[in-house]
């Protein structure tokens, strides 16, 4: 994996921070609600994907909008793992602008922040939510 993107790709998708994030939320689900859906004939994944999913959708989407700012602002790992520059993501290349006007900077700082924006802007609701209810715990 040394030197391709996969390296910068695949440990993003076993997250502890999200996994320990989902954990505490799905630990915290009444046992009713799941043994109601087994008495009515559901299956255990059935039960995840009709059931649990459905209730955990504001973490689901605070875990997206954490781990999204997470993989966006990594330069450790692209430091680290990929030694061709041509490969290096924004999060390293927008520290190596050098110009002596600050025009560059400022619009550079401006695309850089734009996705990360977007992203909160999609799932505010879910994030306010998920801190709510995790707050009533």
């Amino acid at each position: 994996l040394y030197d391709t993107l996969w390296a910068l790709i695949l440990p993003s998708f076993f997250s502890i921070s999200s996994i320990f994030l989902l954990r505490q939320f799905m630990v915290g689900l009444p046992k009713e609600i799941l043994e109601a859906a087994e008495v009515d004939g559901a299956g255990t994944f059935r039960c995840f994907i009709h059931v649990a999913l459905p209730v955990c959708r504001p973490i689901l989407g605070a875990a997206v909008a954490l781990s999204f700012a997470d993989c966006w602002n990594l330069v450790e790992q692209p430091l680290i793992y990929l030694t061709d520059s041509s490969q290096q993501p924004l999060s390293v290349m927008f520290n190596q602008i050098n110009t002596d006007s600050a025009d560059v900077a400022f619009a550079g700082a401006a695309l850089y922040i734009l996705p990360m924006l977007l992203v909160y802007l999609y799932f505010q609701d879910d994030i306010l939510l998920g801190v709510q209810l995790s707050e009533l715990k």
